[in-house]
């Protein structure tokens, strides 16, 4: 977290709240940077959902090397 952008969001939250700016106004200036930065995330962030920890753990029905997953429900951490 950045606690300088969450000050100058209330700042901004505050102007609005006494009529110095319009919420339209505030929020055009912060989702611009905001969406060309989540692109770029989104570009290039690994899909950790998608990816298997290999464990030293053989399956006891087919002998293949057992793989932690990310579940819906569950995580990696949970299964620790």
């Amino acid at each position: 977290m950045d606690v300088e952008f969450t000050a100058g969001m209330e700042d901004q939250l505050d102007r609005i709240e006494d009529g110095e700016k319009g919420w339209v106004e505030i929020l055009t200036a912060f989702y611009a940077p905001f969406k060309a930065t989540l692109d770029i995330a989104k570009e290039k962030m690994r899909n950790i959902k998608a990816q298997a920890i290999p464990t030293d753990i053989v399956c006891p029905k087919c002998s293949a090397q057992m793989v932690i997953k990310m579940g819906e429900k569950r995580s990696v951490s949970g299964l620790f």
